[in-house]
């Protein structure tokens, strides 16, 4: 299935009695890299969570005009693979393996055999510069090599929409970069991209619209240099910051303010 959008309205999550996120509207488009950004708490993976069915919410979620809480688990997860933060891999699978459990929504076994199941695997495998790994067992790799083993589980769904959090934060810098050109990639090519990023740099350089929460609200939507302009992440991380233009793009200088 293909959408243009998610449209969110009115979400809430409440786990326990504590009410962690509150009438949350969004839309979350196909085709763009959408940043979520926030303080520790502020509810950024709760929203993801929420996003990819994962826990119980209240309000509205709409994947074009479809209904996102009438359609089936398959479905959803055909539409939108979720990659969860800090993700593990408990069995000694070969690498191939891990990344073609991405085609379970589609196949009975997670072999991916089929074609276009085989084809997709070796294509994430490929993008996240896995292929010469692909008969290692998985959990004999190192953690920023199971992160990306994870990313192309994700990636070898074909889903629509990509939600992943945190994707880049157990990786060296310059898989950093090459994660992010490759999120943009897939953005390229019509994917939607929803990614929780702490690196404001990344945020700021790599998406099209950020999304920031604070204190379980949505305090800025908008695009990067909207928001930066708008005050909302020095508001929602108590931080000053400075932007310096470099070859390489943006860099962002973060410090305190003073007492």
């Amino acid at each position: 299935m293909t959408a243009s959008a998610f449209t969110i309205e009115n979400l809430s999550v409440s786990l326990g009695a504590r009410a962690v996120l509150t009438g949350v509207s969004a839309s979350i488009r196909a085709g763009e890299v959408t940043a979520i950004v926030g303080p520790n708490g502020a509810g950024k993976t709760t929203f993801l969570r929420a996003l990819a069915s994962l826990l119980t919410w209240s309000g509205e979620i709409r994947l074009g005009s479809s209904d996102w809480r009438a359609m089936g688990n398959a479905q959803r997860a055909r539409c939108a693979a979720y990659l969860e933060q800090r993700g593990t891999i408990a069995w000694p699978l070969p690498v191939r393996d891990v990344a073609a459990l991405g085609r379970l929504p589609y196949e009975a076994s997670p072999a991916g055999r089929d074609g276009r199941g085989a084809g997709a695997v070796e294509r994430a495998l490929e993008l996240c510069g896995l292929a010469p790994l692909a008969e290692r067992p998985a959990t004999e790799l190192s953690g920023g090599e199971r992160a990306r083993v994870l990313l192309a589980r994700a990636l070898a769904s074909d889903a629509a929409f990509l939600l992943l959090d945190e994707p880049v934060a157990s990786l060296d810098p310059a898989w950093r970069l090459r994660v992010m050109d490759l999120l943009r990639s897939e953005a390229a090519r019509g994917r939607g991209i929803v990614a929780v990023l702490h690196d404001l740099s990344l945020a700021l350089r790599y998406a099209d619209r950020i999304l920031v929460f604070d204190d379980g609200k949505l305090a800025a939507d908008a695009a990067p240099a909207q928001v930066l302009a708008g005050g909302a992440l020095e508001a929602a991380f108590g931080i000053r910051l400075e932007t310096v233009q470099t070859v390489g793009g943006l860099v962002v200088g973060v410090s305190l303010p003073p007492r």
